[in-house]
């Protein structure tokens, strides 16, 4: 809740918890995150999902991002009710409309390069 709800990074997690008098690590807040991976990937297809449903329409843009100092490519949906993003690992036409069509149902997202 702290990272992804409130934007909160892991250096500033750790420190409010230490303050709250709990003892942890930057390191097991990280562990704790990456080992969350699957359920938020989850849940972020389903808040896109219904964002996507949600709206009257749908803007999108496509930016260039750096992971781990690597050139990829971070593609933005939103309206007045959500935002999502997703990275992949280069830029062409069809992905965001594959992106899009997960709201139907008809995306392979396996053939997609989700990070």
């Amino acid at each position: 809740m702290l990272k992804y709800g409130f934007g909160m990074s892991v250096p500033k997690i750790a420190e409010f918890l230490q303050m709250s008098g709990v003892d942890i690590c930057a390191a097991t807040i990280c562990n704790i995150l990456l080992n969350n991976g699957d359920l938020l990937k989850e849940e972020s297809l389903l808040i896109h999902k219904n964002g996507m449903e949600a709206g009257s329409y749908t803007q999108t843009d496509t930016t260039g991002a750096r992971v781990n100092g690597v050139n990829y490519n971070c593609h933005i949906f939103c309206n007045p009710y959500f935002v999502s993003y997703f990275t992949t690992t280069h830029k062409d036409i069809v992905k965001p409309f594959w992106i899009c069509c997960v709201r139907t149902h008809h995306a392979p997202t396996h053939l997609m390069n989700w990070r």
